[in-house]
């Protein structure tokens, strides 16, 4: 039997054990089967997966990342004697065997600085780091190269920790955009509709804690040249791009219309959508898709928040395009702490634990999901918390949504299916494929 237990030795926790089958997950929320006093893990930090006698890890988007012994993953298989940091938190994975070692043992605790105690002290009343803005009249911060002595800079984890507000840029100015309105908050940052030339946009400033150090920045930067190149009907289109302030932007086009995500609401409200209509929004984000997989570009994140329908010419298009390619590129994963709900309801077996690769047929997964939704009204696996989620993403299949909808054709129903598929063999095979599927449909199912 696999244990998972700390580096440190203390008497307040016996190792924990890990069953055959079994999904665990690790961070500081209450639904967490391994629950950490750390205010630098994440509600959700990070799951283990245990299947067929080995031990598979996979980061939940936490904010400062995990690591297996000393490197930042997303997903790995666990060996005994690997060390796990979560946060400040440091455990160890081993088996019945080896003697027991203890629990939540933090790296300041292991190797404490001269006036550590004094810094942390500040945040004893603080929930959570990634929760709570650092005060900006923190008095001094241990300085790691020289113990001895304070600097008035905080440390780089704490930097930019300041949640955008929207009252500071209504009616304003930013990057040549005259503000509106706010449109939507996201945990990602703030959505405007605005002008600029003359031109109706949509400017979304990130949080800076996405891209909080100069290396993650430069990369970000790298992004918006590289996504400025990238043009298909349905992909919505980057303007222009960069950092004003510290304050990451991307200025796109405006599609007049609604989300994916008010669509759903609203069938739950009004009724369901015509199969039709969600036949040709599926048929459009495969299309985006194909030319994201021609550009080996993996979206991650094909939620209802991100597939805009316009109601001038009914197209759907896919968004967000930017920031995929710059959080895929200095975070593993692009879930954040208030996401983690409302993403994994749409999330593919492989990020959740499978012990399967991610690659393209992930997206066709989350697509399927939206379809699923869609035409449903409702996700195609529910739960009361987190962890019954996941289980029935693992393990069972999704209730027929003729269930709930009786006039989706066969044909489409079973196009679903195939998408929603446990195993990414078992799904269409690439998004072109995917995208022949859908025109099958749409010339034969009446």
């Amino acid at each position: 039997m696999f244990l998972l237990m700390n580096t440190a030795k203390s008497p307040e926790m016996e190792p924990r054990p890990l069953s055959a089958g079994e999904l665990i997950l690790i961070g500081r929320g209450e639904h967490c089967d391994v629950r950490l006093n750390d205010p630098t893990a994440s509600r959700v930090h990070c799951r283990l997966l245990v299947r067929d006698g080995k031990v598979f890890l996979t980061d939940a988007g936490a904010r400062w990342g995990t690591f297996v012994n000393g490197v930042r993953v997303n997903e790995c298989e666990l060996k005994p004697g690997d060390e796990l940091t979560v946060g400040e938190s440091v455990l160890k994975l081993s088996v019945e065997s080896e003697s027991h070692g203890t629990t939540l043992a933090r790296h300041s605790e292991l190797n404490r600085p001269p006036g550590l105690t004094i810094a942390r002290s500040v945040f004893s009343s603080v929930e959570s780091i990634d929760e709570k803005p650092c005060p900006l009249n923190f008095p001094v911060f241990p300085d790691r190269s020289s113990p001895n002595k304070f600097s008035s800079r905080p440390p780089e984890k704490l930097i930019a920790d300041f949640p955008l507000q929207a009252a500071d840029y209504v009616s304003s100015n930013f990057a040549g955009v005259d503000i509106e309105e706010l449109i939507c908050h996201t945990p990602k940052g703030l959505l405007f509709r605005g002008s600029w030339n003359g031109q109706i946009v949509a400017l979304k400033l990130l949080e800076p804690q996405l891209f909080r150090n100069d290396k993650n920045r430069t990369r970000f930067l790298r992004a918006v040249e590289t996504t400025q190149g990238m043009s298909h009907p349905h992909l919505v289109k980057l303007i222009d791009g960069g950092i004003v302030d510290c304050v990451p932007y991307a200025i796109t086009e405006f599609i007049e219309g609604e989300s994916a995500a008010e669509m759903i609401h609203r069938i739950g409200v009004a009724g369901m959508l015509d199969w039709r209509t969600t036949l040709r929004i599926a048929i459009d984000i495969a299309s985006a898709l194909e030319y994201l997989e021609s550009q080996n570009v993996l979206h991650r994140n094909v939620t209802p928040q991100h597939i805009l329908y316009s109601t001038q010419d009914k197209r759907a298009k896919l968004s967000d395009l930017l920031i995929v390619k710059a959080l895929d590129e200095t975070q593993p994963a692009l879930t954040q702490p208030g996401e983690v709900l409302g993403e994994i309801a749409y999330a593919s077996p492989e990020p959740l634990g499978s012990g399967q690769p991610i690659d393209h047929r992930s997206d066709i997964y989350q697509l399927g999901a939206n379809l699923y939704a869609l035409l449903t009204g409702r996700h195609p696996f529910e739960g009361a918390n987190i962890p019954k989620i996941i289980d029935q993403v693992l393990n069972n299949q999704p209730v027929p949504p003729t269930r709930y909808h009786l006039s989706i054709p066969a044909l489409f129903e079973g196009t679903i299916s195939t998408m929603l598929a446990k195993r990414p063999q078992d799904r269409f095979d690439s998004a072109r494929t995917l995208g022949e599927a859908l025109v099958r449909v749409q010339n034969y199912a009446r």
